[in-house]
């Protein structure tokens, strides 16, 4: 099975490129399921334990009868054991063109259809489960004002809740919050709903979030009135960051500079020397290549990040650190540069 052609929204189609996501925290009853003789536990799971080779005469209830995606249409799927000694279970990753595909399964094995649940059920309860609309970033055309934004901007994204939006700063720029790096007139680039602008914010310094989604922006005011706290929200283009006609001290960047591509990246580090203060700091929190797999945004090296600031910058550090976000309690691995104009 290819995963693009299951996982991703066709071109030609609303949201091309993107996929719909589904994410559940499953707890297992351990005990309960060893105690079931190993014909039983594949009887529920409807494969042989050994090979995973699924049976020609599954039962009705069993895990893969009522997930059959030749019924319901591919998915791309992984699970990731999680928990400790006492508490412990699996974490369900699902990706699909479609929303109905997943929530079919989902109906299935609670036996929405026909009365018949997933024999699974009895030994993994969910605990929590959400789905996500990831979307697909790279095109650009103008839209508000002629401005440069993307072609599939992140508003789907907002519409929910995306995997980035933790609802607080990231520990890494915290960190550097604390140690004095974050000063003067800050730069929230890519802002998403305004958790460092507003961190900003909060330590008494003039703080601007821009975003190209209407729907973060929107959602970043709402919280800066809600907090009690005075930032200033903008629909804008990072590429085009002098175009405010402001200069700032700080910029922070979490989770921006690795959706660009190569040459967008060029564009995004002179759009940055030029919004810069001479001395002043970028900080960027980026998936670092220490990331396994292809999905998701692109991975970045500490030589890329190297290479691109060159001219006009001097690298002060870069270190390994850990992005948060919400599918998974461990974090990303990233790398945190901070990064100083001359």
């Amino acid at each position: 099975m290819d995963a693009s052609e299951v996982a991703l929204v066709p071109d030609g189609s609303p949201g091309a490129g993107g996929t719909v996501l589904l994410l559940q925290k499953w707890s297992h009853d351990a005990t309960a399921w060893e105690s079931l003789p190993v014909d039983q536990q594949e009887r529920v799971m409807g494969r042989t334990k050994d090979a995973s080779v699924e049976l020609e005469d599954k039962a009705p209830d069993s895990h893969v009868a009522r997930n059959d995606q030749d019924r319901f249409g591919k998915i791309f799927r992984r699970n990731m054991a999680y928990g400790t000694v006492t508490d412990h279970g699996t974490m369900f990753v699902g990706f699909s063109a479609e929303q109905r595909r997943l929530a079919a399964m989902l109906e299935s094995m609670a036996g929405v259809p026909d009365g018949v649940r997933d024999a699974l059920t009895t030994y993994a309860r969910p605990l929590t489960g959400a789905y996500y609309v990831v979307v697909h970033g790279r095109a650009a055309t103008p839209r508000r004002g002629g401005r440069r934004v993307r072609e599939v901007d992140f508003d789907a994204a907002y519409a929910g809740a995306p995997p980035w939006d933790i609802g607080r700063p990231q520990p890494a720029f915290l960190g550097l919050a604390g140690s004095g790096t974050v000063r003067g007139v800050v730069l929230d680039v890519g802002c998403g709903t305004g958790e460092h602008a507003l961190m900003a914010a909060g330590m008494g310094l003039p703080a601007t979030g821009v975003d190209t989604s209407g729907a973060a922006i929107d959602l970043a005011a709402r919280k800066a009135e809600t907090r009690g706290l005075h930032a200033r929200f903008l629909v804008w283009d990072a590429l085009d960051l002098p175009g405010m006609g402001a200069r700032f001290d700080t910029v922070l960047d979490s989770g921006l500079f690795h959706v660009f591509d190569d040459e967008e990246r060029a564009r995004y580090v002179r759009s940055l020397l030029g919004a810069g203060e001479p001395g002043g700091r970028v900080a960027i929190l980026a998936f670092s290549d220490r990331v396994p797999g292809q999905f998701g945004p692109r991975r970045v090296s500490r030589d890329e990040i190297e290479t691109s600031f060159t001219d006009g910058w001097e690298i002060l550090s870069i270190e390994p650190a850990t992005m948060d976000v919400t599918f998974t309690p461990t974090g990303i691995p990233a790398w945190l540069a901070v990064i100083a104009r001359t």
